[in-house]
């Protein structure tokens, strides 16, 4: 059938146009040509990597990439969220604990750095660090040495760390609210990862990539844009970058899946006063 016909050619069009690979960052824009070289060329170093970038950029992508590409992807790959769990509670999951070595400790359990082993850990919103945790994590940057809350015993660690932000640490390592020398260890390489209002025509990209993936998932025909809707597309600055393009483009398929989006019907799921 026609609908099929033209529905393949789209298909097979956008993997011609879209190079999926590193991780899976989509795009073929002069920043994301180079973020992906950076990713090469840091990939196999041992230093740590400071991912910069405001949120919803991508930056957890460009950290399993780099996990991917290095001689450390056969070793496990383990995330946290800095920010995701209450203060009280970082060292324990970072280092470990002993038995007993706080309310509910019944039995020691290994953390985050000793469960990476040889491989990666990534800590994503390292800038929600506290304060009094951060020379504890410089001092295992230094020379792979921690101990579990509530031991006395050294123990070592051979993972590599990766840590993202979306905060000026370098103003804050100034201001004295981040720790300099921390900063320092951490960012001895950094990469940018570029803001989607940078990436041109990459945003349509993206969003081809996204409505085919979720329209698969619900098992509806894909949406597309009417050439004034493109324009709009094109025009908005997408302050919640790749995270807020991907609920957009969900949104998209599940209710107008199969047909054209006219622009008022794109305006209407847009951050912006009509």
């Amino acid at each position: 059938p026609e609908f099929l016909r033209n529905l393949l050619l789209r298909v097979l069009s956008f993997k011609d146009r879209v190079t999926v690979d590193d991780g899976g960052l989509i795009g073929k824009s002069p920043p994301m040509q180079q973020l992906r070289t950076q990713i090469r060329q840091f990939a196999k170093s041992q230093f740590p990597v400071l991912i910069e970038g405001e949120s919803g950029s991508g930056k957890e992508l460009v950290a399993a990439a780099l996990h991917q590409l290095s001689e450390r992807s056969d070793k496990p790959y383990l995330a946290l969220n800095c920010a995701s769990i209450a203060p009280s509670l970082v060292e324990a999951t970072l280092f470990g604990h002993g038995k007993g070595a706080f309310t509910g400790a019944t039995a020691a359990r290994s953390g985050y750095f000793e469960d990476a082993a040889g491989g990666t850990l990534f800590l994503d919103e390292i800038g929600e660090l506290p304060m009094e945790l951060q020379p504890k994590l410089l001092r295992v940057l230094e020379n792979g040495e921690f101990q579990r809350v509530g031991e006395t015993q050294t123990r070592q660690s051979s993972a590599r760390v990766l840590a993202a932000t979306n905060r000026d640490l370098r103003r804050e390592s100034r201001d004295n609210t981040f720790r300099a020398d921390l900063y320092h260890r951490l960012s001895v390489l950094s990469i940018s990862v570029p803001p989607l209002r940078e990436l041109g025509s990459d945003r349509l990209l993206l969003l081809e990539h996204f409505q085919n993936l979720y329209a698969t998932q619900a098992e509806s025909a894909p949406i597309w844009l009417s050439a004034e809707a493109q324009r709009c597309f094109n025009d908005y600055p997408f302050p919640g970058n790749v995270r807020e393009l991907r609920n957009i483009a969900i949104r998209l398929t599940a209710k107008f899946g199969g047909r054209q989006i006219e622009r008022h019907e794109l305006e209407s799921e847009l951050d912006i006063d009509n």
